[in-house]
């Protein structure tokens, strides 16, 4: 893609994908271990897949003469699904390790499982939102400051709430 604005595109749902993955990880498990500390490379090779497929076919599009509302409704009814598919099937192949034994591949089957439909949910969520920054003209130091703001309210927020209440629950049994 040869841009700092694709680049973007791409990374910021991934990341965002990996912070909700690890956030609901410190949320429910506590810790990583040695043998999960590595999902982090994984979530991102794998989750960076859907990011990737929608901006090409936004870019195909666009390269086509389409405007950028209608580049962006034919790139997510176009690839939607079979992302969605994509992501529900490497989520459940994820997942299968939940059954082990072994702790540390249960942990790999949470993770994993858990950070596939996070990366696809922050896809197509925050690449459409990025995709309509950069067009407005507010440039790349816009969009930093919406991913922050999304990260900020739309991610952790919600998570630091969630650890709160549990904590509190716990406290009170």
């Amino acid at each position: 893609y040869r841009s700092f604005r694709s680049l973007l595109v791409i990374a910021a749902p991934v990341a965002a994908g990996v912070a909700l993955a690890f956030g609901l990880t410190d949320l429910a498990i506590g810790h990583l271990n040695s043998n999960t500390a590595f999902l982090g490379s994984i979530i991102v090779g794998n989750g960076i897949n859907f990011a990737i497929i929608l901006l090409a076919r936004y870019s195909e599009s666009r390269r086509a003469g389409d405007d950028l509302r209608t580049a962006l409704r034919l790139a997510l009814r176009q690839t939607w699904l079979g992302t969605a598919t994509a992501a529900l099937a490497a989520s459940v192949a994820y997942g299968s390790l939940i059954v082990t034994d072994f702790r540390g591949f249960s942990q790999f089957g949470w993770i994993g499982g858990i950070g596939m439909i996070f990366c696809w949910v922050a896809t197509f969520t925050l690449a459409p939102a990025l995709l309509v920054t950069l067009a407005s003209g507010l440039g790349v130091f816009g969009v930093f400051l919406f991913i922050l703001f999304y990260l900020g309210r739309k991610v952790m927020q919600p998570l630091v709430q969630i650890k709160e209440r549990l904590q509190g629950v716990v406290e009170q049994v």
